[in-house]
């Protein structure tokens, strides 16, 4: 990395179609079950539990954003923008949804949300 950060939201994606098979991108911490930290930043792409593991290299895009809440002023009005880890709230259909996610700077519904997966731990 060129910079440092600390306390970093990594956002990623696959961004290259080499391998016509489906890949995810992921970001860990120190371990698989922790997110990134001001020392660690790990990532990669995985297939996650599909029995044909092997895949072409691929291209990773990769935002990292520092954990703020700041207001940005536009031509057309103040936007407030809010990044951060939180808890194991998105989950699969099967964990008995919905799922609400709590923002701590905007009292507003957001008008765009982006959510990835920060680490992995099996719940």
């Amino acid at each position: 990395l060129q910079d440092s950060f600390s306390d970093p939201v990594v956002f990623g994606q696959v961004m290259s179609e080499n391998d016509s098979r489906w890949s995810l991108f992921w970001s860990r911490g120190s371990s698989t079950t922790s997110p990134a930290d001001s020392a660690n930043i790990y990532v990669g792409k995985h297939v996650a539990s599909d029995s044909e593991f092997d895949r072409i290299d691929e291209t990773l895009g990769v935002i990292i954003m520092e954990t703020a809440s700041k207001a940005i002023d536009e031509n057309l009005g103040v936007k407030i923008v809010e990044v951060g880890v939180g808890s194991d709230t998105v989950r699969g259909v099967s964990n008995l949804p919905p799922y609400n996610y709590s923002f701590e700077a905007s009292t507003q519904i957001p008008q765009v949300a982006i959510a990835t997966q920060a680490a992995q731990d099996g719940n």
